[in-house]
């Protein structure tokens, strides 16, 4: 069973959640958009709302809830809000930091499908480009992890392409 402080700790992650996407939602420029970038790259990474504010014993919880209840719509929002219009104005170290690490050290279940789902719809075919950089540099995408997820559902053998 939960303990009470554990409850109040959720509770301050969907919060805290909710700030930073009201605060992407609302960014008319790409230095409105670092900060609460940062911020969630902090709690998805290390468990942290800000620093010094939560015990490091209660980190793995906070990241636990974030990746198990916010990731997925999370990830699903920086790619279809206007947080994607401001990729191209990050330096490198900003992509790779505050944006593709969501996608590069997500789920990759998760990461997969928002990506997936990012290039089925119809958008610009600037978006769709830098969905695809997103896809490229993704583990996702890499190697033989579509042959291992096929394989992992249970379907050995009956997928042999190689990517």
């Amino acid at each position: 069973m939960e303990q009470p402080l554990d409850r109040d700790l959720l509770c301050e992650v969907r919060r805290f959640v909710r700030e930073r996407q009201n605060n992407l939602a609302n960014a008319s420029t790409s230095s409105e958009v670092l900060e609460p970038l940062n911020d969630i790259a902090e709690l998805f990474l290390r468990g942290s709302l800000q620093p010094g504010k939560v015990s490091l014993d209660k980190r793995p919880v906070l990241k636990a809830e974030f990746v198990r209840n916010h990731f997925l719509r999370f990830a699903e929002f920086i790619l279809s809000s206007p947080v994607i219009g401001f990729y191209s104005s990050f330096n490198e170290e900003q992509k790779r930091d505050l944006f593709d690490v969501f996608f590069l050290r997500g789920p990759s279940h998760d990461s997969l499908l928002v990506l997936g789902d990012a290039l089925s719809k119809q958008t610009t075919n600037l978006k769709n480009a830098k969905v695809v950089i997103v896809c490229s540099r993704s583990s996702v995408l890499k190697e033989d992890w579509l042959t291992c997820l096929w394989n992992s559902v249970g379907y050995q053998g009956l997928w042999q392409v190689r990517l």
